[in-house]
């Protein structure tokens, strides 16, 4: 986990330095307002510790949107806020018994450093930075396929089920890339993205269960923003 933390800072530090360097002539500041959304594979990571082997963990199928603030301030350098909803969870098979679908809902706020590459009309784009995150709400599905199977009491193995997160509050890291289509109606944008979370959903466990348990989510999705300019002084 820390040297995760590490790899993200340093990058963090290195894009944020690029925008030390390069000036242009014709450079004009501008905000831009709008929305980004699209299709994300979520997991959890729960690994070193489990008990159990015949629990397979696999990843769930989710969705990311929000609203975006984009800061350019400089030639190719700038600050983007969103305010996201954000929905993360696991899927578990039991021995072919059962299978548990967990799914959670948040609000997600990132605070990144953006970077943009290229030509006036297509720019390539980087954003990398950190995200707050607050616990909403979460929903649980079982589907049987034995009849004689039975679901784990939340004191048992799965001690999570049923269970509301112990850590509300998710800190963790954000990565994307795209390219970005720059028009007189506004910016269009591609891109994909990796969030790591920093802070364990569970904090309490049966001993020799799991020692981590820190969602992980990739995001393919599409962001369109409404320019403003500034006058050139």
């Amino acid at each position: 986990m820390f040297n995760q933390i590490r790899i993200f800072a340093v990058a963090w530090l290195v894009l944020a330095g690029l925008s030390l360097f390069g000036q242009s002539t014709d450079f004009r500041r501008k905000v831009g307002v709008g929305f980004h959304g699209g299709y994300t594979i979520s997991e959890v990571n729960f690994r070193p510790g489990l008990l159990d082997p015949s629990i397979n963990y696999k990843a769930i199928s989710t969705f990311n949107y929000g609203l975006v603030l984009n800061f350019i301030g400089e030639p190719f350098a700038g600050i983007q806020i969103e305010v996201n909803v954000s929905q993360r969870g696991w899927i578990e098979e039991a021995d072919s018994a059962y299978t548990y679908t967990r799914k959670m809902n948040y609000i997600e706020v990132p605070v990144l450093t953006h970077l943009s590459f290229g030509k006036k009309r297509m720019r390539y784009i980087f954003n990398l930075g950190p995200y707050v995150a607050f616990h909403q709400s979460f929903s649980e599905t079982y589907e049987m396929f034995d009849d004689q199977a039975q679901i784990p009491e939340s004191d048992s193995i799965d001690y999570y089920y049923g269970r509301v997160v112990d850590s509300p509050t998710d800190f963790g890291f954000i990565f994307d890339g795209g390219v970005g289509v720059h028009t007189k109606y506004g910016t269009f944008q591609v891109k994909a993205r990796y969030t790591q979370a920093v802070t364990n959903l569970f904090k309490q466990y049966p001993e020799g269960q799991f020692r981590f348990s820190q969602t992980r989510n990739i995001y393919i999705g599409f962001a369109y923003y409404y320019n403003f300019y500034f006058r050139p002084k």
